[in-house]
């Protein structure tokens, strides 16, 4: 219990440095995320990136920057903290707990550059192509394509830490509590249900991370006494998540209920596990 106390308060002091950092972080401060994710852009986009002092990263070919607004350090946050606080609570020992920990911080890094240097390539290509998105400019084309991008990968991230908590829970060990798995049953071997064992499974991996990711990118800077932002422009910024996470939510229920009705995340669930 006191491992377990002691894992949570680390991810709230955490999640509060990470923002207070990234608040007020330079590029160079930003580095630590930045360079590896430009690394990244310029392996898969082929493109050349200079370090700029004071600025980021840019591409003099595309007249383009990563700057510091493209660290993606609020999806990290969300990303440690979906982890770590949905399925902390599974891991029945010390040494699981503080591996659950450790894990959900560096997962959410590692999340992080692979997600951030993704949707820069998916931004360059867009940019490129010249496509129009209704009336959308480019500037907020290239918003609405993040917010897609984040909230998927939180979804998909949701997932996989699922089943990475029952399979740590299910190993030697997670065996601490004197528990012994029925290989006869392999779906319901968790002491506590995994979310995809109860009620609708698809709410569960969507509203979730949705919820996070609202709470992070919204919530947090609106706590923030120190706010002083433009409100109108941070109450335009505001919609258009809402919105944006509103039609990404709508049709991932109508794809669900529409063009794979059997298909449900629960179905698909204990297809996994029977293959264990």
């Amino acid at each position: 219990m006191k491992t377990r106390l002691f894992c949570y308060l680390f991810a709230l002091l955490a999640a509060y440095g990470l923002k207070a950092h990234y608040s007020r972080a330079t590029s160079d401060g930003l580095d630590w995320i930045l360079r590896p994710t430009t690394v990244l852009v310029e392996r898969v986009s082929g493109l050349d990136f200079e370090y700029e002092r004071g600025e980021g990263y840019l591409s003099r070919e595309r007249r383009i920057v990563i700057a510091p607004a493209c660290a993606g350090v609020n999806f990290m946050i969300a990303a440690f903290g979906m982890t770590l606080f949905s399925y902390l609570h599974l891991m029945p020992t010390a040494a699981t707990t503080l591996l659950w920990t450790a894990g959900s911080l560096l997962g959410a890094y590692l999340l992080t550059i692979a997600v951030n240097a993704l949707r820069i390539v998916v931004a360059l290509r867009l940019y490129a192509s010249g496509v129009v998105f209704f009336y959308a400019n480019p500037a907020q084309l290239h918003r609405l394509e993040g917010i897609a991008v984040y909230l998927t990968a939180l979804c998909l991230a949701f997932w996989l830490a699922e089943r990475v908590a029952c399979n740590i829970v299910n190993s030697p060990l997670g065996r601490g509590w004197g528990w012994v798995p029925d290989k006869k049953d392999a779906y319901n071997i968790l002491p506590t249900p995994c979310p995809s064992q109860e009620g609708n499974a698809l709410r569960k991996f969507l509203l979730l991370p949705l919820l996070w990711y609202l709470a992070i990118t919204l919530l947090v800077p609106l706590l923030n006494p120190n706010f002083h932002g433009d409100r109108a422009r941070f109450a335009e910024h505001a919609l258009t998540i809402a919105a944006a996470c509103a039609v990404i939510a709508l049709l991932a229920a109508l794809a669900r209920k529409r063009l794979f009705p059997r298909f449900s995340l629960d179905f698909i669930c204990r297809l996994w596990h029977e293959r264990q």
